[in-house]
């Protein structure tokens, strides 16, 4: 029985299984003890192998279903060894694993019955310490440097507040713990926690400067102590009886908390220069007595004052300072400042105690671009020296652009406490949403004036319609994005103009029919307004030489209507059947009929059945349902050369050696809309011309040839 619990019965006879095992048990662990002894007695010694054999007494422990580890090795002599001759005394061999209070039950094993006196009480100790069952309770300490506990008097130790000339405690510190500790609670072979002392425990530091402590408790604890002057980390054996324990080698660290002010250095970029908004950092290395680095404590406190450099000059800026630091209170600091405007200032530490080569010179740039901060600001239009490019007084407008026009935005960059600043490469980014849903990257100049840099950004418009230019600082967009503006069409282009056939594909004499001209500017924008001058003339297409038919006023009409959206409705109207070509002049001031828009081939019929029955007699030349290019004999559309009926009638237009062409009047008839150099009918030819009506009629002069 041990701890009020019942291990055996003292009744029932034992079984040879458990008598067995109990056996078997005592002779592995006497094997282990003349292992254990033969290894101690070499002189070179394997940790590994000894920590390998408590490991095997400890499963030993483990595998006992009891959880105590006994073993019995038997009687001696015994009934085997007496020979048949009576003994007074025989010896019993066991072992226990387990340290603690047992009562030892001892019976005749064939009469299962106890011996006078059983149970007899039982008491386990542990065995002596044992560096393979001894485990460090931690893997790493820290301490304060010094050899001996003292009362530090006399300096100043964490500068709190307090009035002018006393800023900064002086006088005595209290008791500070110097050196690294740690207690060690041994345990023997078996895993039994030792409860005396007298273990050979010994520390091991490789290290020079490092004092090495051991003290006894004798109640099988030790507590392990290193001291030294100097601070650092090092590392340390904990042995006993020359095996290393669990967890060895040990980490112990040793710091100073004492700073020397008048040791300590004073350093870091943010002495000289720095950027506004950015935090800066300014290093103070400080050092205790032995010169080791000290970290001062939580009361530390930490001042600075700040003073801006003025026409005074600096010893203005001196003397300003010194008055700052006669009022100013110390506070906590984490030896980090902001700096807020740009400028050059001088810093002073304020301890009351300077610091070397205080006050120094310092400069605050700008900080990072800031895209909450910056800002842009609408757009203007860059007044360009040329003629009207499209309605009235639009290039003078300020507020209106054309397509071609230029226009200028200028975004102010700020950091984030609005100091004009520089931004990174590639930080700035503009982009354009056209109104075709595309986008497109513009780029910047950046100019520095007068020390401050400006960026300039010009784009010359091309596509009609809303725009939308993102000023953004990487991904982020700046205050006053995206910029959005209107660019309306230039004025018509001839190049880009289309006339087109009209949409009946039979085209009957005494009815109008209209084709319809749009008109886009050289940018290929559609125009959106109407209100533009150009002419319009027909030209017959003779079919013969006998062909004596002739355009006048009374066979045809061409009227005009401007749709006010860009688009012009040309209704052309025959009286009797022919192919006549459509023509529109954009700009009669363009030299070589250069803002002439390419015809339009027009065929006229009686009606429909003429076109089923002989879609290529008599005037219908061409048939009108097919709106190509016609290249036969009676007359190609376009006033081809044709070389094999050159002079004939069915030739329109004769091309001349130069590459022009040249008319022959007694075969082409043409109505113009234009200007007619004939006296009868001028006047409808004039009212064509002119800019176009909703109705305007356009009749050929009488006689015409």
């Amino acid at each position: 029985m041990t701890h009020g619990k019942k291990l055996v019965t003292s009744r029932v006879k034992l079984d040879p299984e458990s008598r067995q095992q109990y056996l078997h048990r005592y002779i592995h662990r006497c094997e282990n003890d003349k292992t254990e002894k033969v290894k101690s007695a070499e002189v070179v010694k394997d940790f590994r192998a000894n920590r390998l054999s408590s490991a095997n007494l400890r499963l030993e422990l483990a595998s006992d279903p009891a959880g105590i580890g006994f073993g019995f090795g038997g009687v001696e002599p015994g009934t085997l060894h007496a020979h048949g001759q009576l003994h007074e005394k025989h010896s019993v061999y066991y072992s226990i694993g387990l340290a603690g209070h047992y009562l030892l039950h001892v019976r005749l094993r064939h009469a299962a019955a106890a011996v006078p006196g059983s149970p007899f009480a039982l008491q386990v100790l542990p065995a002596p310490a044992h560096a393979s069952a001894t485990r460090l309770p931690v893997s790493s300490v820290s301490g304060n440097v010094g050899l001996e506990e003292k009362v530090i008097a006399g300096q100043v130790i964490a500068g709190s507040a307090g009035s002018a000339g006393s800023a900064g405690s002086v006088g005595s510190a209290v008791e500070k713990a110097i050196g690294a500790r740690v207690t060690l609670r041994t345990a023997d072979k078996m895993g039994n926690y030792c409860i005396a002392g007298g273990a050979d425990v010994r520390l091991v530091c490789e290290a020079k400067g490092p004092v090495t402590k051991v003290r006894d408790n004798k109640d099988g604890t030790y507590l392990l102590e290193w001291l030294s002057m100097a601070s650092g980390t090092f590392k340390s054996r904990v042995t006993i009886g020359g095996d290393d324990v669990i967890g060895s080698p040990i980490t112990f660290t040793l710091i100073s908390s004492e700073p020397d002010l008048s040791k300590s250095v004073l350093e870091g970029a943010g002495l000289t220069a720095c950027i506004a908004g950015i935090e800066t950092e300014i290093s103070i290395r400080f050092l205790d007595q032995y010169g080791n680095t000290a970290l001062p404590g939580a009361k530390f406190a930490f001042g600075l004052a700040f003073t801006k450099n003025d026409k005074e000059g600096t010893n203005a800026a001196r003397k300003s300072t010194n008055a700052e630091l006669a009022n100013i209170e110390p506070r906590p600091h984490k030896g980090q400042w902001e700096p807020g405007d740009t400028g050059v200032y001088r810093i002073l530490q304020g301890e009351r105690l300077p610091f070397p080569n205080s006050p120094f010179q310092l400069a605050v740039s700008s900080g990072e671009a800031s895209a909450t901060v910056s800002q842009v600001d609408g757009w203007t239009k860059l007044i360009k020296d040329e003629k009207v490019k499209y309605g009235k007084g639009t290039q003078a407008d300020a507020n209106t652009l054309v397509a071609g026009d230029t226009l200028t935005i200028r975004p102010e960059i700020y950091d984030q406490l609005r100091n004009l600043t520089v931004v990174q490469e590639g930080q700035l980014v503009i982009r354009h949403d056209l109104p075709n849903g595309t986008h497109a990257l513009l780029k910047y100049n950046q100019q520095v004036r007068g020390g401050t840099t400006l960026y300039d950004i010009k784009h010359d418009t091309a596509f009609s319609g809303q725009h939308e230019i993102h000023v953004m600082l990487g991904t982020t967009p700046i205050k006053g994005s995206p910029v959005t503006f209107a660019v309306l069409p230039d004025k018509p282009d001839p190049e880009k103009c289309k006339l087109l056939q009209p949409e009946d594909a039979i085209l009957l004499v005494d009815r109008p029919y209209a084709s319809v001209l749009r008109t886009y500017d050289k940018y290929g924008n559609a125009c959106v307004v109407g209100g533009h001058k150009f002419g319009t003339r027909l030209q017959l297409m003779k079919q013969s030489v006998h062909d004596q038919t002739a355009l006048v006023p009374q066979n045809h009409s061409i009227e005009v209507d401007d749709r006010q959206d860009g688009t012009y409705h040309i209704s052309v109207t025959l009286a009797f059947s022919c192919n006549v070509k459509l023509f529109v002049n954009m700009d009669k001031n363009l030299p070589g009929a250069a803002g002439e828009l390419p015809p339009v081939n027009l065929n006229f019929v009686k009606s429909e059945s003429d076109v089923e029955s002989n879609p290529g007699s008599h005037h219908d030349g061409v048939n009108p349902l097919d709106t190509r290019p016609n290249t036969a004999e009676q007359g190609h559309p376009l006033g081809a050369f044709h070389p094999s009926k050159q002079g004939h009638a069915e030739d329109a237009d004769e091309p001349n050696p130069k590459g022009t062409t040249r008319s022959h009047p007694e075969k082409v008839i043409s109505a113009r809309g234009s200007k007619d150099t004939s006296k009868s009918g001028g006047e409808s030819t004039r009212r064509s011309s002119s800019a176009p009506s909703p109705k305007v009629s356009a009749q050929g002069s009488k006689g015409s040839s």
